[in-house]
């Protein structure tokens, strides 16, 4: 359903653009995790931030960063147009009063964000409004950022989601040392710059863009990235001397000796040469000895002429890939089990020959496909940490079977790929501050009402990590069988194991540690969690979602008992290609995630297996 005022025709496509934010100031309008991110965002833009929100609806997030006086706080509701205006001594507007260059909303009800965009709009300030696509003046992008290099995904305010995965698969796709060239380029396009130019060159801009141009894509990814001083001088002498055409790198000309003569040089600033010897090295070899010039020349003929003879082959594949457009990208599935045998296969001895294998014992079939589900019911899934390396067998195949999917939103978007186009997707909402009793609810009444009222027959209640660790899968178990609906669960690898091995820490230690310790930063109505007494120290203690509390935590362990210096990690994102893993000491970590903006999802490790294992990784 549309809300109210949505107009139900397709958005034209936005102009995308890179916005300079240095020193203009933002008003970010609400304190929730959505306004946490674009906090985040404006400040590495280098933007002067101010939130508008209660101090009790900040983020902890948020709270650190007003606290650090990197962000301005404003401790009240949005009521209307006078929030717009943050100086009413002086000013460049008709009323005297200063207003905002960027007002981002992130408010929870629909009639809040329509007044503040119409409240924007009166006094000529952009505008985004978080979920509410009709009433932005711009929309976010899913931005890749590597040094200079920033690739951002749109989709209109269509599918956020949707465009963070093609980010994430543009990223994955980019060639080697991409980050590296677009640096060395544009160090490069400066010097350039500062290149005086030949008299009579013509316009100085055309030249500039036409030459670093031809450079760009002449030169590949791997030149760029290992450009050093000597190629640098050399690019500018060519440039300087008015040459069309930029000089190749040093990887594609063969060696001709250590004399150099006016001959080479005129030779080698020629653009036909250059073209020529870019699309075969060893044609510079025509210079010297006549042993190398007919070794080049045999070496063209051959290539010629293997050319011509493998064009029928070559004509072959391409109209077999015009006829099968997925043949280049296909491949066997990747996970496979053996199919059930009902007797072992003999082992080969000394004094036996090796049996060949039966055809039942060894032949390798695709996981198969649940059977047909007669009877509705929920299936409490565990996704695991977040990779798809650590999905069990029994989560793909719920996932392909099921028809309704009730999901968090820790879930990666990477794991929905095992999900049928036909199946329904369910979104529970973010388990905010004081909010996760009601989160849970809507969770719970979601699975039971797919199943009472909607007739879905199998409907899987996908949790991150395991649904009984701190997962508080029985109670959705208990809720769910108080109504009537048969419930099963399928187990998942916890974040306790598989975030701890992703990051390269043993949970327990011969000597260090005997015992794991889970524990979870806020129990029952914001309680603070029981941490046992340090003891003898063997012992590794894991926290998870401690972010908002890792000062109070680290506090609360060292007065029972647990030394300050004793080695502690927070790694972010477990598992994931985007993991990192931050190491300090009990006293340190809490200062450490605030200077490495360290965000949700992440797990706090405690113990001497946290650097247990550097020496041996390094």
């Amino acid at each position: 359903m549309l809300a109210e005022g949505e107009a139900n025709t397709p958005t034209p496509a936005g102009l995308i653009v890179s916005l300079r934010l240095l020193g203009k100031k933002v008003l970010v309008v609400g304190g929730n995790k959505e306004a946490e991110s674009r906090v985040m965002h404006a400040l590495d833009a280098g933007a002067v931030v101010t939130v508008l929100s209660p101090v009790s609806g900040l983020t902890a997030v948020l709270l650190q960063r007003v606290e650090a006086n990197e962000v301005s706080l404003i401790d009240a509701a949005f009521e209307g147009v006078q929030d717009l205006y943050f100086d009413t001594q002086s000013g460049d507007n008709a009323d005297g009063c200063k207003t905002y260059d960027l007002v981002l909303g992130c408010l929870d009800e629909y009639n809040e964000s329509e007044q503040l965009a119409e409240c924007a709009r009166a006094l000529k300030i952009p505008v985004n409004c978080a979920d509410v696509p009709h009433l932005c003046d711009f929309f976010f992008v899913a931005v890749m950022r590597e040094g200079l290099l920033q690739i951002g995904v749109s989709s209109n305010g269509g599918g956020p989601r949707l465009a963070a995965r093609l980010r994430s698969h543009i990223q994955s796709t980019l060639p080697k040392g991409t980050r590296e060239a677009v640096s060395k380029i544009a160090r490069l396009r400066v010097l350039v710059k500062n290149t005086p130019t030949p008299p009579g060159a013509g316009s100085l801009i055309k030249k500039r863009m036409t030459w670093m141009t031809r450079l760009c894509d002449q030169w590949s990814f791997d030149d760029m990235a290992n450009l050093n001083e000597e190629d640098v001088v050399r690019l500018l002498g060519a440039y300087e001397r008015g040459e069309m055409e930029p000089p190749l790198p040093t990887s594609k000309i063969a060696p001709l000796g250590s004399s150099t003569s006016a001959n080479e040089n005129s030779i080698s600033s020629n653009p036909t040469f250059s073209k020529l010897a870019s699309q075969i090295p060893t044609l510079q070899q025509l210079l010297d000895s006549p042993i190398q010039r007919l070794y080049a020349l045999a070496c063209l003929f051959f290539s010629v002429w293997l050319h011509i003879l493998t064009y029928p082959l070559r004509a072959t594949f391409s109209l077999l890939e015009s006829i099968f457009p997925n043949l280049k990208t296909w491949s066997p599935p990747p996970i496979v089990i053996l199919k059930e045998s009902t007797a072992l296969p003999t082992l080969p001895t000394a004094s036996t020959k090796p049996a060949l294998a039966t055809q039942s014992s060894q032949q390798l079939l695709q996981i198969p496909p649940l059977p047909a589900s007669t009877t509705p019911k929920v299936v409490l899934v565990g996704a695991g940490p977040g990779s798809t390396n650590l999905l069990t067998v029994g989560a793909i195949r719920n996932l392909a079977a099921a028809d309704t999917i009730v999901t968090d939103h820790l879930v990666s978007a990477d794991i929905l790929r095992h999900v049928p186009p036909t199946c329904k997707i369910l979104q529970v909402p973010k388990k905010e501050k004081g909010a996760s009793d009601a989160a849970q609810d809507v969770a719970n009444d979601l699975c039971a009402t797919a199943i009472l009222k909607h007739g879905a027959k199998h409907v899987v209640r996908l949790k991150g990590g395991d649904p009984y660790v701190f997962g508080r899968g029985g109670e959705e178990l208990v809720y769910l069988c108080e109504r009537g609906v048969n419930v099963e669960v399928v187990p998942g690898v916890s974040g306790v194991n598989g975030i701890l091995g992703s990051a390269g820490i043993p949970a327990t230690f011969k000597g260090l540690s005997e015992s794991v310790v889970v524990l979870t930063a806020r129990g029952e109505k914001g309680a603070w969690p029981e941490v046992p007494a340090f003891g003898d120290g063997l012992k590794t203690v894991v926290v998870f979602m401690p972010i908002a509390r890792m000062k109070g935590i680290s506090d609360l362990m060292i007065k029972q008992g647990y030394p300050s210096t004793l080695p502690a990690a927070v790694i972010e994102n477990g598992s994931l290609d985007h993991q990192r893993v931050i190491k300090g000491t009990l006293a340190s970590i809490p200062d450490l995630v605030v200077s490495e903006k360290v965000v949700s999802p992440a797990l706090l490790v405690v113990g001497n297996v946290c650097t247990v294992l550097d020496k041996a990784h390094s």
